[in-house]
């Protein structure tokens, strides 16, 4: 699983994890834990995901082709039913 991924799950279960306390002082707990952690001095903000993920990911394209070439290829690849009942996994 790659790394931002990653960072997305363990934030959803911790979420979930905290909407599922059932219990004020446990909750009084978690709060004051998070309170600390945010208003630490030496909590440094994360990098900007967005530049993150361009930095990635620019150039990774690569094709030859026209615009007018890919559309063209795009067109002759789809495949519609004549049949718009028919299902697709009836063999």
């Amino acid at each position: 699983m790659d790394t931002t991924t990653n960072f997305e799950a363990n934030k959803a279960r911790l979420a979930r994890a905290i909407l599922n306390i059932d219990s004020d002082e446990l909750l009084e707990k978690v709060m004051q834990s998070l309170t600390k952690i945010f208003s630490s001095s030496d909590n440094q903000p994360r990098n900007d995901l967005t530049a993150q993920m361009i930095a990635r990911f620019n150039g990774a394209w690569s094709d030859k082709r026209s615009a007018e070439e890919i559309i063209e290829d795009i067109y002759n690849n789809r495949h519609s039913s004549t049949n718009p009942n028919q299902n697709l996994f009836d063999e």
